[in-house]
């Protein structure tokens, strides 16, 4: 499990760009008839938009990255010295592109001023994650809030290894959700 961290400014820049257009690229799936974004695993680790607007002329592959792309924090291949490096921490060899269906999601936080977006991945699946924390005893100890379900994901500073994904059902069963719980009343 890794937490990927985008610019909401540059993330934002590509849902404009989504909703501005009228045709879009396909996913594995099938044709795509609505704007999304697109997770791209491969040149760097970048999240853009799926409208195509008839300026792009190149083909679209995880080969080639455009520096106008919201790329993931540490894993620009523009600026990012050990780009490769922490792209294979997050995803081993992984390369691909993954369409997810979070921009509206994501328009959200955006438009409450968040400054950052962080994504919780596993290389299949892709969620909206937001830093926070909880106590236990007198140690503070950090996780990440999932948007959606209201679970959370506990990471390894080290290694980046995640925990499993905790959901509020489970609160019972786990001494850290609860605790989280616990302290969020």
């Amino acid at each position: 499990m890794a937490i990927l961290k985008f610019s909401a400014s540059a993330v934002a820049a590509q849902i404009a760009l989504a909703r501005a257009c009228k045709t879009f690229l396909p996913s594995w799936n099938g044709p795509v008839d609505r704007p999304a974004l697109i997770l791209f695993v491969g040149n760097g680790v970048h999240l853009r938009s799926n409208g195509i607007d008839g300026t792009t002329t190149r083909i679209v592959t995880t080969e080639q990255a455009d520096p106008s792309f919201a790329f993931a924090d540490g894993m620009n291949p523009f600026r990012d010295t050990d780009w490769m490096a922490q792209r294979r921490m997050a995803f081993r060899d992984l390369t691909g592109q993954f369409c997810i269906d979070i921009l509206d999601d994501v328009q959200v936080l955006i438009d409450r001023g968040r400054g950052a977006i962080r994504l919780a991945t596993d290389g299949s699946t892709c969620q909206i994650v937001t830093a926070t924390h909880y106590r236990r005893g007198r140690q503070k100890r950090r996780c990440y809030l999932i948007e959606e379900t209201g679970g959370l994901v506990r990471l390894s500073r080290a290694s980046l290894a995640g925990s499993e994904l905790l959901s509020s059902a489970k609160g019972a069963g786990s001494p850290v959700l609860a605790e989280y719980l616990a302290g969020r009343d």
